[in-house]
């Protein structure tokens, strides 16, 4: 039984990277032909405001959506329709918030953004979006404990392909910002509809829902934890296209969004293959007490050196890749793609070795190093205001720094480890 258990998982771990792989490969191949019919300036406002969107949307269900997956199957409905009031509370605040601010706030940002559509368009469309974004986490948890991937990876698959042609198609209609931002709305929609159960009788049953007050306060302990934490990893995620939009403009925002996209595919897929796989054996060692020192020491030297690896490919043919598949307007993306080499290493094999604090149950770490990261990012930005650094200085700057910053954090990491080893050595000792 527990050989299929882990075949079961390993089939639909592979079903779901399979449908992301493939989702990816068609967001790649769109991307000359999206460039060709968007300017830099509106991939530049459209990360940004994709960015603040992501950030309240992993929130914006007080990650209820995460607690639908632990509850029993007689209080789904329950979470499920507290989960829905929720986004829906939560949205209506923000909306209001985002309405009451944007004026003064979207300027800063984007110059003529007022002019470009009404403040309370701007806080609409980013409620809406932000919406999305919280229900598709809310479906891919209902699929995911329903073990129904292969509706999952298909809903993954058609996400994708909705949002391409629907991008390409509007241009003529809605040119800029407005046209990928409406791909991508019609792409989440389309998820939605996909994973969301839309006949509660049938899916259900009779259950008789808890009320949504006492859902929140039933898992207020989990929420209050969970939603900080989320709140300041998508933070750290989310900031770099606002701050660089803020600081740089429109057009060279989209540049670093094109340069951010493809330096990080590697981070996307090989980093995210090696830190499953990983996350795997380390809980398997540490729950046998055993050998999961060296695992983590092998996982990180090859993190290291698979990310140096990626990164000499990178500086060797970033120029020649980025004038064969794009318009010379992009050209510049190939010096931001070499900019941000140093983020993109620290990411790659810092990500294959991310979940050894959470087994560890030393959360704390993960925190630290979040917040290290969000301070390194606002040094450097005083520096870039003070010093009018340019876009490529102020990412080798940000890159640098975290290098840096990821080594102690490691050493941080190795030690924390070891002294986990010990423990187990002296109790050992006791025993025997």
């Amino acid at each position: 039984m527990p050989m299929l258990r882990l075949k079961g998982m390993m089939g639909n771990a592979g079903l779901l990277m399979l449908s992301g792989v493939i989702a990816q490969t068609i967001n790649l191949l769109a991307y000359p032909l999206l460039t060709q019919l968007y300017a830099p300036e509106a991939f530049g406002i459209f990360a940004a405001f994709l960015s603040v969107a992501t950030l309240v949307g992993s929130a914006i269900c007080l990650r209820l959506d995460m607690v639908f997956q632990v509850v029993p199957r007689d209080e789904e409905w329950g979470v499920f329709r507290a989960a829905l009031i929720t986004l829906i509370c939560v949205g209506l605040v923000v909306l209001v918030l985002v309405w009451a601010s944007s004026s003064w706030v979207l300027p800063v940002f984007v110059a003529d953004a007022v002019d470009q559509m009404p403040p309370f368009l701007w806080a609409a469309l980013l409620v809406l979006t932000s919406g999305l974004i919280g229900l598709t986490a809310l479906g891919r948890q209902v699929r995911s404990k329903w073990v129904n991937y292969r509706r999952l990876a298909g809903a993954q698959v058609a996400r994708t392909v909705v949002a391409v042609l629907t991008q390409v198609g509007v241009f003529w209609l809605a040119p800029g910002f407005f046209g990928l931002i409406l791909g991508f709305l019609l792409g989440l929609i389309v998820f939605c509809l996909l994973t969301l159960p839309l006949s509660v009788t049938r899916v259900f049953g009779d259950q008789h829902p808890v009320p949504p007050g006492k859902v929140l306060l039933r898992h207020q302990a989990f929420i209050r934890t969970d939603v900080v934490n989320i709140l300041i990893g998508a933070a750290v995620m989310a900031i770099y296209p606002i701050v660089v939009l803020a600081l740089f403009g429109a057009e060279k925002a989209g540049f670093f969004a094109l340069a951010s996209r493809l330096s990080f595919i590697p981070v996307e897929f090989l980093g995210a293959a090696i830190s499953t796989v990983f996350f795997q054996q380390f809980s398997q060692s540490v729950r046998a007490r055993e050998g999961f020192l060296p695992l983590f020491q092998r996982t990180l030297a090859f993190g290291i050196l698979a990310g140096l690896v990626v990164a000499l490919g990178f500086l060797v043919l970033s120029d020649a890749f980025v004038w064969f598949l794009f318009d010379p307007l992009w050209a510049p993306t190939a010096g931001l793609i070499i900019a941000l080499l140093p983020t993109m290493v620290v990411r790659f094999y810092i990500g294959c070795i991310g979940s050894a604090p959470l087994t560890l149950k030393k959360p704390g770490l993960i925190f630290a190093w979040n917040i290290a990261q969000l301070a390194i990012l606002g040094a450097v930005t005083l520096a870039t205001l003070q010093y009018d650094l340019s876009i490529e200085n102020f990412l080798w700057a940000s890159g640098c720094c975290l290098f840096i910053a990821s080594l102690v954090y490691t050493a941080v990491l190795w030690r924390t480890i070891q002294n986990h080893v010990q423990v187990l050595v002296s109790e050992e000792t006791r025993v025997g």
